[in-house]
């Protein structure tokens, strides 16, 4: 028998814990950013490139199924209630602007201190998006979606995954 209440589940208990393993992520890149931000001025002449300081978790966040998977939810939202668009919610503009944080904190190159302070940058950002959708979205996910939504959506993101899945099978 199947249950909507268990697919909600499951799908936004996903995301809470792929946001979980970010937010470690951030806390230790922010412990070494905080280290760098220290040293001496001399040493801070020397080359030193953002783009190392971040895993490859954090530097294709945007891009990856994670982001995928809330921008379709928030689609079956907007289709659901009828509505093109919210204001302040627009996945796509958020996304896009934690795309411009990062590769303004990549971009930074040589320049030592103005990569620490593009990388804080960046990741005040992504705490921030994760924060407004753990509070804000995924409760109106919860609340506005059906069962019928949630087991659509949750068969996608499978079919998603196995495409992914076949891609990366074959580029070994």
């Amino acid at each position: 028998m199947f249950c909507g209440r268990n697919v909600l589940n499951d799908i936004i208990n996903d995301l809470r814990a792929e946001h979980e393993a970010n937010r470690a992520l951030l806390a230790a890149i922010e412990e070494r950013l905080a280290s760098e931000a220290s040293k001496d001025p001399v040493i801070m002449l020397q080359q030193w490139d953002a783009s190392g300081m971040f895993p490859e978790e954090i530097k294709n966040a945007p891009d990856d199924a994670h982001h995928y998977r809330e921008r379709r939810l928030f689609r079956a939202l907007c289709a659901r209630l009828g509505r093109p668009r919210f204001d302040g919610l627009d996945l796509d503009v958020r996304h896009e602007d934690l795309r411009r944080h990062r590769s303004n904190a990549m971009e930074a190159g040589g320049r030592r201190r103005e990569a620490v302070k593009r990388a804080q940058e960046f990741l005040i950002a992504l705490r921030e998006q994760m924060d407004f959708e753990e509070q804000e979205l995924y409760p109106l996910l919860e609340r506005f979606l059906t069962a019928e939504d949630w087991r659509l959506l949750q068969d996608e993101f499978s079919a998603y995954r196995e495409v992914q899945r076949g891609a990366w099978e074959r580029l070994k």
